[in-house]
């Protein structure tokens, strides 16, 4: 490796890393985007202009979605459990494509499935699919209790959902509303 390269990978790796975020006075974290296309099966941001850009963090219980000069903040619920490949648990850590929002038939509320990216970066899992984790069936809605989906806190819901209806975008013929980012 090139020794330009070595640092640039070091400072990258400094700057995501939790032990480095104390630059950051209050809860509310910068959001990075990934813009490479050779991260991301679907090229990732910077191939998708029209994409909802979402990023959850799991340590603070925040996610930001952001799409051209808009940004919103809210504060998303706790999982039930600590383990990521546990129902209940925490979305796992990753890349995931968001679909199109549609009211969810048992539990009558608004819900984008999410699509995590496969391990070897081939693609996409489908919404019931499992995951090498055994997750599957995840999801971004409004609620007050997360059983393992990014779940936003209600009052806060009409922002994200609104910023997450204007994004578009295409992947294998089939629309999406764009990325999350799970961290």
């Amino acid at each position: 490796m090139k020794p330009n390269a070595i640092i640039v990978f070091l400072v990258l790796a400094m700057l995501t890393s939790q032990a480095f975020s104390w630059w950051s006075s209050s809860r509310r974290r910068r959001t990075t985007v990934p813009t490479s296309s050779r991260s991301s099966p679907a090229g990732g941001p910077s191939s998708n202009p029209n994409a909802v850009v979402c990023t959850s963090y799991r340590s603070s219980n925040y996610i930001t979605c952001k799409k051209g000069g808009s940004s919103v903040t809210c504060t998303t619920q706790p999982p039930t459990e600590t383990r990521d490949d546990q129902y209940g648990g925490p979305t796992p850590r990753g890349e995931y494509l968001i679909g199109k929002r549609y009211t969810h038939p048992q539990k009558e509320i608004d819900w984008y499935n999410l699509y995590p990216k496969k391990e070897d970066n081939s693609g996409y899992y489908g919404y019931r699919q499992r995951t090498q984790k055994g997750r599957n069936t995840m999801g971004l809605h409004p609620g007050t209790v997360s059983l393992g989906c990014v779940t936003v806190e209600q009052t806060c819901w009409p922002k994200i959902r609104s910023i997450i209806d204007s994004g578009s975008m295409q992947y294998r013929g089939s629309g999406y509303s764009g990325f999350l980012y799970v961290k």
